[in-house]
């Protein structure tokens, strides 16, 4: 494995923690539960094998038996590797962007709303002046000056 021509293989737990406390191998990865456990064992007289047998089980079953080993085990170096690399995402990792996002569409919902608020204006005057009745009336409007205009000279000298 240490060569890469592999990308699997089957050891032992005990042998791959030792490998990890020595910040070995550290890119391997323990899949599953194993698949067969042999338990060794000290050999102990008749009179004590039953109670060393019951207070060991009694032990595995209240969890104690697993701190004793870890206590035993090198610590593992490349435990904080992993656990950065495999860290799940939680909903507050996103709040950034959902943040940016909502900033966004709050930006957007404004300029939406002042657009809107000066269309109506800005379409009266646009169809006013380009109508061709406006033009009309505009000409008509500056013929009745000129026609108006000498009449108020006259009364301006009087």
């Amino acid at each position: 494995m240490a060569a890469g021509e592999c990308q699997g293989g089957i050891m032992s737990y005990w042998l791959l923690r030792e490998h990890w406390g020595q910040a070995q191998f550290c890119n391997l990865t323990v899949v599953g539960l194993p698949i067969i456990s042999l338990p060794s064992g000290y050999y102990v007289s008749e009179d004590f094998a039953k109670v060393a047998s019951f207070a060991l089980a009694r032990m595995k079953a209240d969890a104690v038996w697993q701190h004793v080993e870890e206590s035993f085990l090198p610590q593992d170096k490349c435990d904080l590797d992993r656990e950065m690399e495999s860290e799940q995402l939680n909903y507050q990792h996103f709040l950034g962007c959902v943040g940016c996002l909502f900033l966004a569409f709050l930006a957007a919902f404004v300029l939406k709303a002042c657009e809107i608020s000066k269309k109506p204006a800005e379409m009266v005057m646009h169809s006013i002046v380009s109508s061709p009745e406006a033009k009309r009336l505009s000409e008509m409007i500056s013929r009745l000056e000129s026609r108006l205009e000498p009449l108020g000279r006259e009364s301006a000298g009087d």
